[in-house]
């Protein structure tokens, strides 16, 4: 759980954060919503550790309760992307049409290996498992064959 309270945060004479108060919590999707200079990024740098120093009044998260770094990697990660500037949307989206380009690599020596009787023994797959297998990998090879041009082609979903 993440809890801000009464939280303000200011540079010089400049109010960046004037006491925002809130909680996430665990298994919930909170959203953080506001013009540009509203101070979320600020809010942000608090909840990860970045500003512990530097605010007042009480922030309760993985950046700022005394866990170790290992246990933030993932909200620094995310936090790095926000503040890149780059769109979650396109690096979620450009993932996806990578993984399903890579699909084929993977599914293909699964099937390979259910079939070596070397390995397999007598649990080798069957005429009627086999056919299934093949139509599924031909399926995904036509998917990953289609995925980069209809990327290309749509502009990254736009």
């Amino acid at each position: 759980m993440i809890t801000i309270d009464s939280v303000t945060r200011t540079y010089g004479d400049f109010t960046a954060v004037d006491d925002v108060s809130f909680t996430a919590q665990p298994g919930r999707v909170t959203g953080f919503l506001g013009p540009n200079g509203a101070g979320k990024s600020t809010t942000m740098r608090i909840i990860v550790g970045l500003t512990k120093d530097y605010f007042s009044g009480d922030a309760y998260g993985p950046g700022v309760s005394g866990m170790k770094i290992a246990g933030n990697v993932g909200i620094l990660t995310g936090m790095l992307l926000i503040e890149s500037g780059v769109d979650p949307i396109k690096v979620t989206e450009y993932s996806i049409v990578l993984s399903a380009a890579a699909l084929p690599l993977t599914y293909f020596p699964i099937l390979v290996v259910s079939n070596d009787p070397a390995y397999m023994g007598e649990k080798t797959n069957g005429p009627i498992l086999n056919a299934i297998a093949t139509f599924y990998l031909v399926l995904i090879v036509i998917v990953a064959i289609a995925t980069i041009p209809l990327m290309i082609i749509t502009k990254g979903g736009t």
